[in-house]
């Protein structure tokens, strides 16, 4: 795919050009709300996160940076609050949803920036036939390949807001989302913030469970006992923090978002759940979040990650995670053996946590009662 500067409703295939590095003026910057650590061991190295958060934040800035054209068209609007993020690759059949659900924000002070990743089907198509319809809404092309390289170059190269929030391309918003937000991130000096998961299947009428939210500022442990986050289409922060954490290690098929998440809060940032529901997150039986192989061997690497910091994953919580496989193998078709195999490995990590009951439960949908 050609490299491309940013206006509304097209792709501009232009010579690069270097910038300034994001980094510049926006470290030091994130606000000074620190939660509280909780680690099963003590930290021998406290700086060790920190350099590897800045790492990735130098190589992921400059990267995006050698693709993006100084020489952009100026967008359309003001300076936007929000800056919402949406990688897209083949997504025409869900991709109507996900845009009417932005349109019907309540809160209409923000862009969209949609990061085509070479589609194929009528993705692209859609995209500029509505950008060309509303200036808020973004095209470009991915200069990487994957969704974290997508995140990385619009968050560090295209967004304006002070706000980012990621949304995936067969998600959609609840209407109140951003207008929830704004009020939350002017009241309260926090790092970023998430709210509750609608689960379905074919349509948000069919609602198999809801997530829910902690109490207080969200933990290391907590993400990963069970990420309450549960999808990057929940999570928005100030741009500050995101430079800080380093944006996504895009290495990572899976699991990048709780790899991102555990830098974050290692770094001292602090994130809080709002008790509302915001997203409505579609299950499929394809895709990235049905590989169980690789979602396996990701896990491993965050895991690694996370002893690195000094924090120790518990027996419950691995169990928990095996069992969420477990029934993820069975919904997806992957066979009654592999199914079993999973449950014995959570079973062995910690009967108790295995059996243990869920943190979230079906509740019916408001919006579509």
């Amino acid at each position: 795919m050609t490299q491309a500067h940013q206006t509304p409703g097209k792709l501009n295939p232009t010579p690069t050009a270097h910038v300034p590095c994001a980094l510049h003026g926006m470290a030091g910057t994130v606000s000074a709300g620190m939660g509280q650590r909780l680690t099963a061991a003590p930290r021998a190295k406290a700086p060790a996160g920190t350099l590897h958060s800045l790492t990735l934040a130098a190589d992921n800035a400059q990267r995006c940076a050698a693709t993006f054209s100084t020489n952009s068209a100026p967008r359309a609007t003001a300076m936007p609050y929000f800056s919402i993020i949406v990688p897209c690759y083949n997504a025409e059949a869900t991709l109507t949803a996900t845009l009417d659900s932005l349109a019907a924000q309540t809160f209409q002070n923000w862009e969209a920036i949609f990061v085509d990743n070479g589609s194929t089907d009528r993705s692209l198509r859609l995209l500029q036939d509505r950008a060309a319809r509303d200036p808020r809404i973004v095209v470009v092309s991915n200069p990487g390949s994957g969704p974290s390289a997508a995140r990385n170059h619009a968050a560090f190269t295209v967004a304006r807001g002070k706000i980012i929030a990621f949304c995936d391309a067969d998600d959609m918003w609840s209407p109140d989302k951003l207008w929830d937000l704004h009020r939350f991130y002017l009241k309260t000096p926090v790092d970023g913030a998430y709210g509750r998961v609608a689960f379905f299947d074919k349509t948000p009428h069919d609602i198999r469970r809801t997530s829910q939210v902690g109490t207080g500022s969200l933990t290391v442990q907590q993400l990963l006992h069970g990420n309450p986050v549960c999808t990057l289409s929940n999570l928005s922060m100030r741009r500050a923090a995101f430079v800080k954490a380093g944006g996504f290690d895009e290495t990572l098929a899976l699991n990048a978002d709780l790899d991102f998440l555990v830098r974050m809060i290692d770094g001292g940032a602090r994130i809080e759940g709002l008790d509302a529901l915001h997203v409505w997150y579609r299950r499929t039986r394809t895709g990235l979040s049905a590989n169980l192989v690789a979602e396996r061997q990701s896990r491993a690497q965050v895991l690694a990650t996370a002893r690195r910091l000094g924090y120790v994953p518990s027996p419950r919580a691995e169990a928990r995670h095996l069992r969420r496989l477990a029934r993820r193998a069975i919904r997806i078709g992957a066979g009654p053996i592999r199914a079993a195999r999973l449950g014995l490995a959570g079973l062995a990590q910690s009967p108790a946590g295995f059996l243990s009951a869920d943190s979230s439960a079906a509740r019916p949908n408001p919006a579509f009662a």
